[in-house]
């Protein structure tokens, strides 16, 4: 029997879970994840988040309220209606946060200045962040820098700041994360065959530093790349871990778990 994993990334609000989201839920009981972090994408979906939180009592679902770089442009007037829901007790987190180069659906500047405020209001709130990086990885550590550096002495970010979310091994991203209160979200391309680059990272970073996700619906590991991914497959990343560290899974699972408990500031679970 596994002991209790925390899937920290995982977008159940999406059309996808529209039919079936029980079941989807019941399955990651049966497999052990006790724990499943839910990062907004906009005010909607932070929203509907919140929501979720109270609905599911057989497994803990925590929230995350924050503005993805692809809703930056439309979001920019609505930063105010963020600031009321991460006062929400179920909101643990700010994100999905950060910036996309690569869909470039908002502008750089925008989604710059819309990242920089949102991590001014994880700062104000002392809630860690959830970090979305794809082909920005120079402004985006740039912009984290300046905000770590902001941090003040007594503020519990010191300690926990955030996530860099679906770490691919990027030697400045892991050497960013070795260096500060961060940790790297390892999801199921792990797995894949050709993700060599991430594999190696893998034996580089201290497990202290490793949250487990799966980022469903997307990027299911394998067996099941090219399905629908959910929280039940994070078992799959978990096992992967510990082939390459060489160590029992179910010591891993109890360390990522209990990084992440730590990450989120969530008490009185062990």
């Amino acid at each position: 029997m596994l002991p209790p994993l925390f899937d920290s990334h995982s977008h159940l609000y999406a059309e996808q879970f529209s039919n079936d989201l029980r079941e989807v839920v019941r399955r990651a009981k049966e497999h052990a994840i006790e724990h499943i972090m839910v990062p907004g994408e906009n005010i909607l979906s932070s929203q509907t988040t919140i929501n979720l939180c109270a609905r599911y009592k057989n497994v803990r679902i925590y929230a995350a309220a924050g503005i993805h770089p692809e809703y930056a442009g439309n979001e920019t007037a609505r930063l105010e209606t963020l600031h009321d829901l991460v006062q929400s007790p179920q909101v643990k987190a700010i994100g999905e946060i950060g910036l996309d180069y690569y869909w470039m659906d908002s502008e750089k500047d925008v989604q710059q200045e819309i990242f920089i405020q949102c991590l001014g209001l994880a700062l104000k709130t002392e809630k860690p962040v959830i970090i979305h990086n794809r082909e920005s990885t120079a402004d985006m550590l740039a912009i984290l820098r300046d905000w770590v550096a902001s941090i003040p002495q007594g503020n519990r970010l010191k300690q926990c700041a955030g996530v860099l979310h679906a770490f691919n091994g990027d030697r400045d991203i892991m050497e960013f994360v070795k260096q500060n209160s961060f940790f790297v979200g390892i999801g199921g391309s792990v797995t894949f065959k050709n993700a060599r680059q991430l594999q190696e990272a893998i034996l580089e970073i201290p497990l202290d530093k490793i949250l487990v996700e799966t980022d469903s619906p997307y990027l299911s590991p394998h067996p099941h790349r090219g399905e629908r991914n959910e929280p039940a497959n994070v078992r799959f990343v978990v096992q992967k871990i510990a082939d390459l560290l060489e160590m029992d899974m179910e010591e891993v699972a109890k360390i990522t778990t209990r990084n992440a408990l730590e990450l989120f500031h969530i008490e009185g679970v062990k």
